[in-house]
């Protein structure tokens, strides 16, 4: 990930996105979340910030529409 590592750290420009949703693909192949009783959560999205991080999750995979 380190060829895409830096596109977690800004802002997402237009013109960049196709990079950008390569990032995504190698954070999403790479972290796992799981729920407390156990299994994994169908899809979620990781915020990093610096040195803060957190996430929001759903209970069904995301669509592009």
């Amino acid at each position: 990930m380190a060829d895409t590592g830096h596109w977690l750290t800004e802002e997402r420009p237009p013109e960049h996105a196709e990079a950008w949703e390569r990032a995504y693909d190698a954070v999403q192949a790479a972290v796992v979340l799981r729920y407390p009783g156990g299994g994994d959560v169908p899809e979620f999205l990781l915020h990093v910030d610096g040195d803060e991080a957190w996430w929001r999750w759903n209970d069904e995979v995301f669509h592009d529409d």
